[in-house]
């Protein structure tokens, strides 16, 4: 099931310059989630980017046109154009729990008891 849902992921991104819609930009990161060493390398220190994105929408008022040198890394690395910089906060493989046997999603956290997108519980340890 894992392959052919990253299958269908790199169809979608292949077909979509700058994924647009929630729906897209999950199926994208999917395939493009990073590990803590990736992470580190690409990103640096999340706190200076969430902080740097802060003052952008203060100045701006909207931070969609907001460019980062870790964004452009982002997508070197992975071919995912991601459509906010503010969303490199959110790759990071660790910051979610295991993948769900039901659908192939992750839980939406390490501490997550069920799937929060088929409702697919763990088992108690």
């Amino acid at each position: 099931m894992r392959a052919t849902h990253f299958a269908g992921a790199a169809r979608l991104l292949s077909s979509i310059d700058e994924p647009q819609t929630d729906l897209q930009l999950s199926i994208a990161i999917l395939g493009a989630m990073l590990t803590d060493e990736e992470y580190r390398e690409i990103v640096g220190d999340p706190a200076a980017l969430y902080f740097q994105t802060k003052r952008f929408i203060s100045k701006n008022g909207f931070w969609k046109e907001m460019k980062h040198p870790a964004a452009d890394r982002y997508r070197e690395r992975t071919g995912v154009t991601l459509g906010h910089t503010y969303w490199l906060l959110h790759v990071r493989r660790s910051d979610y729990g295991p993948d769900c046997p039901a659908c192939g999603k992750p839980y939406r956290t390490p501490r997550a008891k069920f799937c929060a997108e088929c409702g697919h519980g763990l088992a108690a340890k």
